[in-house]
């Protein structure tokens, strides 16, 4: 944080971080990172063929930007759901929502994540009974 910036802050990060839900992300801002209150946001990138875990954010939406690639999220506690995204998609994801980040095409995908809370990880709920990420 910059002295006399009323708390704004630059975070670059330049290594990836593999989140509880086994998905590779840049830590952007957060708490841990700026001190910030109510949001956290990251760069995702999921290499070809991979998939996150299922799960779910309790008490906290998310927003993602898809910037490169195609991606894939199954929705519901058993993935009865399929929704495909290009780049230039934004996706909506409610609290308590089941879903399942993938990548089905042969090129990374590489979207923006924001989310109405603060510490990204401490409301991760891992489904029960999934076959684990590869």
């Amino acid at each position: 944080m910059a002295p006399n910036s009323g708390g704004v802050t630059t975070v670059r990060t330049s290594a990836p971080t593999i989140t509880k839900q086994r998905v590779e992300i840049f830590r952007g801002i957060s708490q841990a990172t700026a001190g910030s209150k109510q949001l956290s946001m990251n760069r995702i990138v999921l290499q070809p063929g991979t998939q996150g875990l299922r799960h779910q954010h309790h008490n906290a939406e998310t927003v993602i930007y898809v910037l490169e690639g195609q991606a894939r999220t199954l929705i519901g506690l058993n993935g009865e759901v399929v929704v495909d995204n290009q780049a230039g998609d934004f996706l909506f994801i409610p609290a308590g929502v089941w879903h399942q980040p993938m990548n089905v095409s042969d090129r990374p995908v590489v979207a923006i994540e924001a989310r109405a809370d603060a510490d990204d990880q401490s409301n991760v709920i891992l489904a029960p009974n999934q076959p684990q990420a590869r």
